[in-house]
């Protein structure tokens, strides 16, 4: 089925991505850094990044920090005609997620930092102005962390609300804030790992096609369809009308540059795989190429048209 709307991708807990770079580094020493790097960044901004890269348009929204609000539209500028940026500025400043990258080892290390924009007056915000934004038809990306407690609730009463307005909701989230919104029988599609869909069904599940398979379909009583993403072995969809599982290889040799970010590519792609018209199966395609393009590092170098002659794809129909 094509998505004829708009594309909304909202982020509750958004981030810049700070990336060091320093040659050589061992726990005690102390060091001058090579580069730095600071971009804005979350899962969900993420997601319309990809979706701009490929040249389609999207409105990105969500909670983000007053005091670097502008930063954030100044270093997004440049896609400006693909991203319509949409955020509720609150009080405060986004948090960051530090990535330190040994160069000389070739090793990285993640810190993150825990988002504080959440509250209660701010998701009230965030709602009345999405609310507007959101017509029949059109594809709402809610990805990223997800507060707890009553806050949750309320996000769930967003998408709820949006639904009601004609929406279709993808979800890609993890803990409790999954689980509550695969209880609220309001997910178009959720994309969870291996190990999150594990924590979903409470069981821990081999990373074989039938397996995934059979836990899935336990979903799918208060979820449409369920994106499985597989790391190495690429990834499992499973609906109500069947199941397909896919792959990509690279048609000459590359290195791994980045598995970080993965998931959001294969979310960006398999919207783009709707938008053009195609069914869930199809849009396979697109997810399964933009998310190797990102891994071997070639969304820096390369136009979206120049990837799929640069893969095989392996689809096929359980």
């Amino acid at each position: 089925m094509a998505i004829g709307g708009n594309i909304i991708t909202v982020g509750i807990s958004p981030a810049w991505d700070v990336k060091c770079s320093v040659n050589g580094l061992e726990w005690g020493d102390h060091k001058i850094i090579d580069a730095q790097d600071s971009i804005p960044a979350g899962k969900a901004l993420n997601v319309s990044k990809s979706l701009a890269w490929m040249g389609y348009p999207s409105i990105a929204t969500g909670l983000w920090g007053q005091e670097d609000y502008d930063e954030m539209v100044n270093q997004l500028r440049s896609m400006n005609c693909f991203i319509d940026i949409r955020f509720a500025a609150v009080r405060g400043h986004t948090r960051k997620n530090i990535t330190i990258h040994d160069t000389n080892k070739n090793r990285q290390m993640h810190l993150r930092l825990p988002g504080s924009l959440a509250n209660k007056g701010s998701i009230r915000r965030l709602r009345n102005q999405l609310e507007p934004l959101v017509s029949s038809g059109d594809i709402f990306v809610l990805s990223g962390s997800l507060p707890d407690g009553s806050l949750m609730q309320d996000v769930v009463g967003i998408v709820h609300a949006v639904v009601a307005r004609g929406a279709k909701v993808v979800v890609d989230t993890s803990g409790q804030g999954l689980k509550s919104l695969v209880a609220s029988n309001s997910a178009y599609l959720i994309a969870p790992n291996l190990e999150e869909l594990c924590e979903l069904v409470g069981a821990s599940i081999k990373n074989e096609s039938h397996y995934i398979e059979r836990a899935a379909r336990k979903l799918l009583s208060t979820t449409e369809n369920i994106l499985v993403s597989r790391g190495e072995k690429g990834l499992l969809l499973v609906t109500k009308s069947g199941s397909w599982r896919g792959k990509s290889e690279p048609i000459e040799h590359r290195e791994v540059v980045n598995t970080v970010g993965c998931g959001d590519h294969l979310v960006a792609g398999l919207i783009s795989g709707l938008k053009e018209g195609g069914d869930l199966p199809k849009a396979l395609e697109n997810a399964l190429l933009l998310a190797s393009a990102h891994v071997f590092g070639m969304c820096d170098t390369f136009e979206w048209w120049q990837i799929p002659e640069m893969f095989n794809l392996y689809i096929e129909r359980l």
